[in-house]
């Protein structure tokens, strides 16, 4: 007998990220299947319920000012952060609907969509914990070592197809330490039998020697077993990053965020200076740039950090005319989770992170609070519904949102 699913139709599309503890999936991958929920810091055992398709329905994407984004149906719930009147806070306001949050003089409440606007403050989630580790580690393919090797490729490779399958990778640091670091993470990777290869290593070592006889900066790579990994996470003729690699486990995702802040980012106004009192005062940031303008890398990049409760910001860049270009920072006592957790390979990073970490701006934790920049009608989509016993919501794409009222008859 067909089951009958009655909802209010409140739904996010089948692209929509949620946090399990078997790792990021995609909420068209997880019908009919048992996971366990990770919202907000917490493990959640599922029992009853699950994901459900519910349709076909018009849906709206909305974005907001830090760069996070979600399509859903327009009587959705997300959770919003409004003020206090005057009155209320003489009265000590408290209805069983408002939920006061730890910001004086704010509290939240579940809204739906079509009652948000431009300017609306919603709340991200907020995955870390007080545990040793500082968030909930979760399983998936890859290694720390593998991660590390494709961040890095991203930022400082090319996949070639012209002349057979390979990756050619530059490293124009100037810093053997790096040439060092990338024959480390290949040899580990070939002894864990990862990557397969009988001579990889010492032609890496050769080049490397090569590279200081002849005094070079640049130790130019081409290897087709460097391919073959990155088609093992779907990577084609392209560096996109692809939803393989946003399923990995939680050791694959901080090799490939270290892999690529170790070449791409800085440590604002700390790297390369040298710091004075006024700079003391100064916001702190950790600046990743990203090449070729892709800002989809950074999106994906921005949801892989907030898994970890680091919250990010992806903005155009602002000192130059250049429309298409973008940076992730990382701000506030994210830089200290970031450090915790993530942090650097290489050694100078390292000290100059350390340095940033002692900056005040460091200091002021994160509110996890962010500011709806566009609400856009776009056409009908298939769209899903999470309903789970006890759970009332669920992270989507690093959006508090809530889940469903759903009965089967």
């Amino acid at each position: 007998m067909q089951k009958d699913i009655q909802t209010n139709l409140c739904c996010v599309t089948g692209d929509t990220w949620i946090k399990t503890t078997e790792g990021p999936r995609q909420i068209s991958d997880l019908i009919g299947k048992r996971v366990d929920l990770v919202v907000n810091g917490k493990i959640y055992h599922k029992l009853n319920g699950g994901v459900f398709h519910t349709g076909r329905k018009q849906v709206y994407e909305l974005k907001t000012k830090k760069g996070y984004s979600i399509k859903l149906t327009e009587d959705h719930k997300l959770l919003k952060l409004e003020e206090l009147t005057n009155e209320e806070k003489s009265v000590n306001f408290r209805i069983e609907e408002k939920q006061i949050c730890n910001m004086e003089g704010t509290f939240s409440v579940w809204e739906e969509v079509r009652n948000l606007n431009p300017h609306s403050k919603i709340i991200l989630s907020n995955h870390r914990t007080d545990i040793v580790y500082k968030y909930i580690p979760w399983n998936g393919q890859g290694t720390f070592e593998e991660g590390w090797l494709i961040g890095f490729i991203i930022c400082k490779g090319q996949i070639k197809t012209d002349d057979g399958n390979y990756i050619e990778m530059s490293s124009d640091i100037g810093d053997v330490e790096v040439h060092m670091i990338i024959i480390d993470m290949v040899t580990k990777c070939i002894e864990n039998g990862i990557i397969q290869s009988e001579n990889l290593i010492d032609k890496l070592v050769s080049l490397l020697h090569h590279q200081q006889n002849q005094k070079i900066h640049v130790l130019n790579i081409r290897s087709n077993e460097l391919y073959i990994l990155f088609n093992k996470y779907g990577f084609t003729n392209n560096l996109d990053i692809t939803p393989e690699i946003e399923k990995t486990s939680s050791n694959f995702h901080i090799g490939f965020l270290r892999g690529m802040f170790d070449v791409k980012s800085i440590i604002e106004p700390i790297t390369g200076r040298k710091l004075n009192l006024k700079d003391l005062s100064m916001e702190t940031k950790l600046v990743l740039y990203h090449r070729y303008n892709n800002v989809h890398n950074l999106h994906i990049v921005q949801r892989m950090l907030s898994r970890f409760g680091i919250i990010s910001d992806v903005k155009n860049y602002s000192d130059n005319d250049y429309k298409d270009e973008y940076k992730l920072s990382i701000t506030r006592d994210n830089i200290k989770v970031y450090s915790d957790i993530i942090n650097y390979t290489r050694d100078i990073l390292k000290k100059d992170l350390s340095k940033g970490i002692e900056m005040e701006s460091s200091k002021i934790g994160e509110d996890f609070v962010d500011e709806i920049e566009s609400i856009t009608p776009l056409d009908y989509e298939d769209v899903y519904n999470v309903n789970i016993d006890n759970v009332y919501e669920f992270c989507a794409n690093g959006i508090r949102a809530h889940t469903c009222d759903i009965q089967i008859k």
